[in-house]
């Protein structure tokens, strides 16, 4: 609450504005002052209309935080302006990754996380605004490019990063598994189901980076091999 109280006031949309907001939306849901929910909505305001979210990184990057804005501050959005341009905005932008001009890169973890994650958490966010063309979105983001054929589970989770090893290397992979966990966060809060139920990944995961530790200080080093995906 204190880094949100020393932003409530503050003018700045600058770099950082989505994760801001998300500490006002975050700040609004613990304590419900309106405050809060009211700089969120400017920020988003401000900000989400001239996105460019077609770019497969910069969906990856920044797109999803005034999803997570939008959820948290829901009821406040309602009774001031009502929710649908926000809705309107965020399925355009599915849409696109759930049909993009150009295929999905399974090759590419991070990309291929990163658009499951995006349209998992938008779909998740607006269902009972738009159920169709979320449970859509849903199905492709969690369905197909999660659970199907050469997909997360099966390509990523059960045979290339078996074991734990980060695969694109230690340092740039940390922003990849992220998205692992946020969006397994997000579908078993939202939807009740564990993405990783039966699976020995998490826990591989830990004694990899363990293995990996120098045993001297500072012990925070880890071995940089390099990027084993490609």
């Amino acid at each position: 609450l204190s880094e949100a109280n020393a932003r409530v006031n503050n003018p700045d949309n600058g770099y950082n504005w989505g994760y801001n907001a998300m500490i006002q939306a975050l700040a609004y849901q613990v304590t419900k002052d309106q405050r809060y929910a009211a700089r969120a909505k400017k920020m988003i305001d401000d900000n989400i209309f001239s996105m460019d979210c077609f770019g497969s990184n910069q969906y990856r990057w920044s797109c999803w935080q005034p999803v997570i804005v939008f959820d948290w501050v829901y009821d406040y959005l309602q009774s001031n302006g009502g929710t649908q341009s926000y809705v309107n905005l965020f399925h355009k932008w599915s849409a696109y990754h759930r049909n993009p001009p150009e295929a999905i890169r399974y090759s590419d973890t991070d990309h291929l996380i990163a658009i499951s994650k995006g349209l998992i958490l938008t779909s998740i966010a607006t269902y009972y605004e738009d159920s169709p063309s979320s449970a859509d979105y849903l199905s492709y983001g969690l369905d197909k490019l999660w659970f199907g054929g050469g997909g997360i589970d099966e390509w990523l989770i059960r045979d290339i990063d078996k074991g734990g090893l980060w695969l694109e290397g230690a340092y740039y992979s940390q922003g990849t598994t992220v998205y692992l966990y946020e969006t397994r966060e997000a579908v078993l809060s939202g939807l009740g189901i564990d993405v990783f139920k039966d699976r020995t990944f998490p826990q591989e995961q830990i004694v990899a980076i363990i293995h990996l530790m120098s045993p001297k200080e500072p012990y925070s080093y880890t071995y940089p091999y390099g990027d084993l995906e490609h």
